[in-house]
């Protein structure tokens, strides 16, 4: 999916797609509303989930292109999706695109925080110099190819100029873990960011309880982040708080909840999943049959099938790679191809499809920009 991060003529057919895996569903479920959450912000955190909690690269590449592409999305925000989609083309090797990801928060984009942008500088400083030398970028999991605070990879580089090189803000911050889990609902994105960056660096228990806290947080956007981060840390002393969201009234949050206590080696999420397949076509319905995929369930193999016929190219990339997880091939399906070219390899997942996955109610694809 490079083309959605490093081509402008894809970025500006992405620029109008507003409909994210992560949006509103309807029918059955109560109105759930959403004041502090525009379209942006929750493609955002999808590519943050994918990221973090999945570790599917080349989606969270997809999913941080759109938000890049969103010419209403906050300039911050827009300038985190590029540098988050920096890091993964990072650790997937495709360091010409990565280059191309931080100049462009670096270079053309004066509106993001000048610490991003300064960050971002130096990073294709590093890369840059990587590439001339010809040694390969050592790959990193998690959030990106640069450790957090006091993570696994050892501890950053504080912040300042002499430390970070080019004067970029280090991802340590000042406070505790109960003043960083409180700015999740800092109205600025880069300041969310920064307490994102420092929470999941710190020692899970030590972070787990006032991420615990934030759970029945007024704000969608708070839990939602706590719900990542969570999943992110899979903490198992966790595994109530997470249990209790799957009663959540925001969709999204369900299902993140019930693919997070799976990481941990609890399936009771599983039946919530299946119950959001019940629910009207929506892009709520599709992340369910998403994440069904990860238990090896395929209740939810004709949504995604649907999703394959989508206008858009983030819902066929994300389709495909569900569809992939769950049978083991992509049966010559290329979500990048043109319609014609990828209209026989839809043909043949309808077929295999019908023939091995129980009938649920006709799906429909996804909106396109």
């Amino acid at each position: 999916m490079r083309r959605l991060v490093a081509s402008g003529a894809v970025a500006g057919a992405l620029a109008a797609a507003l409909v994210a895996v992560l949006g509103v569903v309807a029918g059955a479920l109560a109105p759930v509303a959403r004041a502090d959450d525009g379209g942006a912000e929750l493609q955002y955190r999808e590519a943050l989930y994918a990221e973090a909690v999945l570790g599917e690269l080349d989606r969270a590449v997809a999913a941080y292109g759109r938000v890049a592409a969103d010419a209403g999305a906050d300039p911050a925000l827009a300038a985190l999706a590029r540098l988050g989609a920096g890091r993964c083309l990072e650790v997937l090797g495709r360091g010409e695109d990565a280059l191309d990801a931080y100049g462009a928060v670096a270079h053309d984009m004066p509106g993001a925080p000048a610490a991003l942008r300064l960050d971002a500088a130096r990073r294709e400083k590093l890369l840059a110099a990587r590439l001339r030398a010809r040694r390969p970028t050592p790959p990193r999991p998690g959030l990106g190819p640069e450790p957090f605070a006091g993570g696994p990879a050892g501890p950053s580089p504080a912040a300042g100029p002499d430390a970070n090189g080019g004067g970029s803000a280090g991802p340590t911050e000042a406070g505790g873990p109960e003043a960083l889990a409180e700015r999740l609902g800092s109205a600025d994105p880069y300041e969310r960011y920064r307490a994102i960056e420092a929470l999941r660096g710190m020692r899970a228990p030590d972070v787990v309880p006032s991420l615990v806290a934030r759970l029945s947080h007024e704000s969608p956007k708070v839990r939602h982040y706590a719900v990542i981060l969570l999943g992110h840390l899979k903490e198992r002393s966790a595994v109530p708080a997470l249990t209790a969201c799957l009663r959540d009234p925001v969709p999204e949050i369900r299902c993140n909840a019930a693919l997070a206590l799976h990481k941990l080696g609890d399936r009771s999420g599983k039946d919530t999943l299946r119950a959001e397949l019940a629910a009207p076509a929506s892009p709520a319905r599709t992340l369910a049959a998403q994440h069904l995929t990860w238990f090896g369930d395929r209740a939810g193999a004709p949504v995604l099938v649907a999703e394959l016929d989508s206008p858009d190219a983030y819902s066929r990339e994300a389709a495909i790679l569900a569809l992939e997880r769950l049978f083991g091939t992509t049966d010559g399906y290329d979500p990048d191809a043109s319609e014609a070219d990828r209209a026989p390899a839809a043909a043949r997942w309808r077929d295999r499809v019908a023939a091995t996955t129980p009938a649920t109610p006709p799906p429909a694809p996804s909106p396109g920009p």
